[in-house]
């Protein structure tokens, strides 16, 4: 399996369908969200290791290697001739979800020498570990 081609593939194809989100989930099969219903793309069922390898495709055309080793992150990327998208990838035990949201100005500050200004939502990153609330001490 080539991760690059088959995603590349999935969003020509839901681009040309004017899908606004593609998902894949481990355990299920590609999915698109167009004019507010999801659609199956492909009916085979994805492995984990599948759903990591598209999240590190993206990465890789993002330029976002450094966020390859946490458990839920959220960054935006262009696919040349294809489009620009909002990514965002989660990871809980064994279950993978990578959504991509079709958004045509999500990068229009990319600059030509691959170095991107994201816009500050798209920017967000947040570990897993930072989402845990530590405990306030009591005031007597």
């Amino acid at each position: 399996m080539d991760a690059k081609l088959i995603l590349k593939d999935t969003l020509r194809r839901a681009t040309k369908l004017d899908a606004e989100e593609v998902r894949f989930v481990s355990g299920a099969g590609a999915l698109m969200k167009a004019n507010g219903r999801l659609q199956s793309i492909r009916v085979q069922p994805l492995s984990a290791d599948a759903v990591r390898a598209f999240h590190e495709e993206c990465l890789s055309q993002a330029g976002r290697e450094d966020l390859q080793k946490l458990l839920s992150a959220r960054y935006a990327v262009r696919f040349p001739g294809i489009g620009d998208f909002r990514c965002e990838f989660n990871s809980r035990g064994n279950a993978r979800t990578l959504k991509l949201f079709r958004e045509p100005e999500a990068l229009a500050m990319v600059e030509p020498t691959r170095k991107k200004t994201l816009p500050p939502l798209a920017a967000a990153v947040t570990p897993n570990h930072a989402l845990q609330q530590t405990p306030r001490k009591r005031r007597r």
